[in-house]
């Protein structure tokens, strides 16, 4: 048995040696196979990074090559749209028609043989021979032209390393000529190959690159075609005189002129206007569209309506609305509204016992100057919102579809010494607010050394280091401030007592709004513990500023509207003064597509101040923006440079054509329309001054101011009218070479010439 036993066990050790060496073996097997995927993995990846790489610089390559193409329809639109409109009068028949036809021989020429310089005096001989009249489709195939291309034209757009990877796919550059969309000729490269080799790696795109005509407006469809339903467009400004009025039907321009005024625009002056109603004047505006560069400005006594023209509402652009105080005159102001308002800053009231009735929608778009997500500074001019600094002011606001106030209301802070505004205002929590809320925002005397805010300005100038920071930063107050500077001073002139205000300085636009919100509901406390109620003090003084029909205050329907901060004496309703929409605002700025929307705001009113109308080519624009030469946007004049050339206004005075029913008046200087009996008729165009003393209809253009000098005036626009006369013009070359339009002076606001140069057919290998 013991023989047994140790044969046994050695037969076990055994077999465990021959496992260990299987299993040893079965992992090892495991290990390689594990390895080699890994390996081949890895090598993929390489591969097909590389790969992937080497495919971006094809791709690369094919851009380069595009962007030269962009630049050659660049060219090209700026050489055949001058020699067109130079020549504009003498053509006959279709001009766009016509222009496409140039621009493609044009193009074709430079493309085929860029070494040789190409004329539009040679059209249609040349290099590229095409005649499109005697050419067009061929009758047997149904195939449009074909002509052969130079492959160098466009490698030469490629950096030079890798121009010999532009190619073809088979045989010469082909050129087809095509004229199916909308009847414009279009020039399609076709079977471009970009073949590019590198560190073993092969990438090959092969596209037909498309190059289609600029879609311009020719006929006087450019601003002569909006001007037709105006009764005024101005350079400067559009003036009714005290105790004066008229009732103006058609849509209205104004610009604000002169280096001064428009500065004062650019740094947010209120009281600069573009459309001006002095003391005791009436205006009643039915027009479809409404544009000023300057303020709607409105002084005491005067009355002013505006409204649509069918019953619907007008649309108003506008930098700001004032309705302004004279300490000489008690009168109220009367503003009537029916307009959907794209309100670039304020509505502003500081006439005592104004009136304001609003309806329609109201939008107080800016938020900054870029409309973004940043606080890049406190700077009131770009902040929309509402501020009421006159006494007994009612607002009627029941009639507006939507309101939206994008910004908040600032104490304006002046410099002390000369008066004028500093660089950063204070800023409230409130996007409509009465004067009297100012209170609100004041340190506490109890944090001010000595008690008392404000403090005497002293003689040596020191108004410093009175507010008690640490105590302040420490107390309820402390979670709304700026942490390190949670304090800002506003000094008054020295004229006016020399006191300086301390005004808590927030760390947030929101927070502002949540402090204001928590002050008045009572959730804040004083040093000793005792709760701040500042409601009742803030309702009284409230009343004496704001005043309405229930007695209650301003009262606005939750679904309506959309503002940033809160909103005056409607304190109560709802549970507190809060009007912060959880839509609006996500932390500290508005949310994305708010800004955005009010973004596109700010530079559809750029394009309309340039152009009249949303112009797709200048939405990018803003207001303080410049352009390449450095000119502000705002600085190119919309009747000075854009819509008639004053240098030719000819020696003849007058101009009628029976057919259109009335005449054309061209004056270098001012010009009177006369209250002489019978109302005139036609189109009236002054470098200077139109003085209007009596009922007209038509189209008045003015370099200068459109001034309102007599009382129960009607001035009306004839869309019809004026039309036919601008056709009569056209047909007149002196008459013809005045407008921009027609005489190819003006320089056409930049097409886009990326978006004439496409890709079709792509491949990928």
């Amino acid at each position: 048995m013991e023989w047994l036993k140790k044969n046994l066990k050695k037969d076990r050790d055994g077999a465990t040696l021959v496992s260990v060496i299987i299993g040893l073996t079965f992992l090892a097997a495991i290990g390689l196979i594990v390895i080699m995927a890994s390996s081949q993995y890895l090598t993929a990846v390489f591969v097909d990074n590389n790969s992937k790489d080497n495919f971006y610089d094809a791709e690369s390559i094919l851009e380069e090559v595009r962007a030269g193409l962009v630049e050659e329809t660049s060219e090209a639109n700026k050489v055949v749209y001058k020699e067109i409109m130079e020549g504009y009068t003498d053509l006959r028949g279709d001009v766009k028609k016509e222009y496409a036809k140039r621009y493609i021989w044009y193009l074709a020429n430079r493309l085929i043989n860029p070494s040789v310089d190409i004329s539009l005096d040679d059209f249609p001989n040349g290099t590229f021979k095409w005649e499109p009249d005697k050419y067009g489709r061929d009758g047997a195939t149904g195939d449009w032209q074909e002509f052969t291309g130079s492959l160098q034209a466009i490698k030469k757009y490629a950096k030079t390393e890798v121009q010999d990877s532009v190619t073809t796919k088979e045989g010469e550059l082909r050129f087809v000529i095509d004229n199916s969309v909308s009847d414009l000729y279009s020039l399609t490269l076709k079977n471009v190959m970009v073949d590019y080799v590198h560190d073993g790696y092969h990438s090959t795109i092969t596209t037909d690159i498309r190059l289609k005509v600029p879609d311009l407006n020719f006929e006087g469809e450019g601003i002569l075609e909006a001007a037709r339903d105006y009764i005024v467009i101005s350079d400067d400004k559009l003036a009714v005189k005290q105790g004066k009025g008229a009732d103006f039907t058609g849509n209205v321009y104004t610009g604000i002129k002169g280096t001064d005024a428009e500065q004062e625009i650019e740094n947010g002056d209120i009281n600069t206007a573009g459309i001006s109603i002095a003391d005791h004047g009436v205006a009643a505006f039915n027009s479809a569209v409404m544009i000023s560069r300057g303020n709607l400005g409105m002084e005491p006594g005067s009355n002013v309506t505006i409204d649509g023209l069918t019953g619907e509402p007008a649309e108003l652009w506008l930098p700001n609305i004032a309705l302004t105080k004279n300490m000489a005159i008690d009168d109220s102001t009367t503003f009537t509204m029916n307009a959907d308002a794209h309100i670039e800053n304020d509505l502003r009231i500081e006439d005592s016992n104004a009136n304001v009735k609003l309806s329609g929608k109201y939008y107080g778009y800016s938020y900054n100057e870029e409309n973004d997500g940043t606080v890049t500074g406190t700077k009131s001019k770009y902040s929309s919102a509402w501020l009421v600094n006159g006494y007994h002011t009612t607002i009627h606001a029941e009639g507006l579809d939507k309101l939206f106030l994008a910004g908040r209301t600032f104490v304006s802070k002046p410099d002390p010494s000369s008066g004028a505004l500093q660089l950063s205002d204070i800023m409230m929590g409130e996007s409509a607010a009465a004067r009297s809320n100012q209170l609100a925002y004041l340190v506490p005397e109890e944090y001010m050394i000595g008690g008392m805010n404000p403090v005497v300005f002293g003689e040596d100038g020191e108004y410093t280091d009175k507010a008690q920071i640490a105590e302040l930063k420490a107390s309820d107050f402390g979670a709304y401030l700026d942490d390190s500077d949670p304090v800002t001073i506003n000094v008054s002139p020295r004229s006016s007592g020399g006191y300086a205000y301390y005004f808590l300085k927030f760390k947030s636009d929101k927070a502002a709004s949540d402090y204001f919100k928590a002050l008045y509901k009572g959730e804040l406390k004083d040093k000793k513990g005792n709760t701040i109620d500042m409601s009742d003090d803030l309702d009284s003084r409230a009343l004496a500023y704001i005043s309405t029909d229930d007695g209650e205050g301003m009262r606005l329907s939750a679904n309506l509207y959309f503002l940033a901060g809160n909103i005056i004496h409607n304190y109560k309703e709802g549970g507190g003064s809060q009007r912060q929409s959880a839509n609006y605002f996500s932390g500290s700025a508005p949310q994305p597509d708010v800004l955005k929307n009010g973004k596109l705001m700010g530079q559809e009113y750029v394009s309309r101040q340039r152009t009249l109308t949303a112009d797709e080519s200048v939405l990018s624009m803003r207001l303080g923006s410049t352009n390449a030469t450095g000119e502000k946007y705002y600085a190119t004049r919309l009747v000075e440079h854009n819509l008639v050339d004053f240098s030719k206004i000819p020696s003849t005075a007058e101009w009628s054509d029976a057919a259109a029913g009335g005449m054309i008046y061209a004056f270098d200087g001012d010009v009177n329309i006369l209250n002489d009996g019978g109302t005139k008729n036609g189109i009236v165009i002054a470098s200077g001054d139109v003085n209007v003393k009596g009922d007209f209809k038509g189209l008045i253009i003015a370099g200068g101011t459109v001034n309102i000098e007599e009382s129960g005036l009607n001035l009306e626009h004839d869309p019809v009218m004026v039309k036919k006369l601008f056709d009569y013009a056209k047909g007149i070359p002196e008459l013809a070479d005045m407008f921009y339009d027609y005489n190819g002076a003006r320089e056409q606001e930049p097409i886009r010439p990326k978006d004439c140069v496409s890709f079709r057919n792509w491949t990928r290998e």
